[in-house]
């Protein structure tokens, strides 16, 4: 699930590399824009067994910095303005566990922004040079969850 909007700078990045990873074919990927919760029947349908979340994050590191956070972590950041998005992710996590039978993995990359404002439609130069890199990531831990399956 790829956050991102693409009217708010390096917020947008969830959704471009959503949008990548759909071009690239390897992982089934959802460009969410700023409204994941409006996704949520997607991924019911797609039962997944690990779930990944993209989104800008602020965690205080450095503008272009990537990190993965388990899902404990990410429940635990419920209070934290870890995403600028509406719903918190928190609860979009459990949104998607209310239909029974759901119990994929759930991660989250964030990667941190350098600037996030309305109507600025270019991602800073940091967040464009991160795209492949966590592309690549993504589509890295996605292998090793196929690969923990067989």
């Amino acid at each position: 699930m790829g956050i991102g909007n693409r009217m708010r700078g390096d917020d947008a990045i969830g959704s471009v590399v959503a949008e990548q990873l759909v071009k690239e074919g390897r992982v089934p990927a959802l460009d969410c824009g700023e409204m994941p919760d409006n996704y949520v029947g997607k991924v019911w349908d797609l039962h997944p067994e690990e779930l990944i979340i993209i989104d800008a994050s602020d965690f205080g590191g450095t503008p272009g910095e990537i990190r993965v956070f388990d899902e404990a972590e990410l429940m635990r950041l419920e209070s934290a303005p870890l995403s600028t998005h509406q719903v918190p992710l928190p609860m979009l996590v459990g949104l998607i566990r209310m239909k029974e039978g759901v119990a994929c993995r759930v991660r989250l990359v964030g990667i941190q922004p350098n600037r996030i404002e309305y109507f600025q439609e270019q991602m800073s130069a940091e967040l464009q040079q991160a795209v492949p890199r966590v592309v690549a990531l993504v589509q890295g831990l996605a292998e090793k969850c196929g690969e923990t399956r067989s």
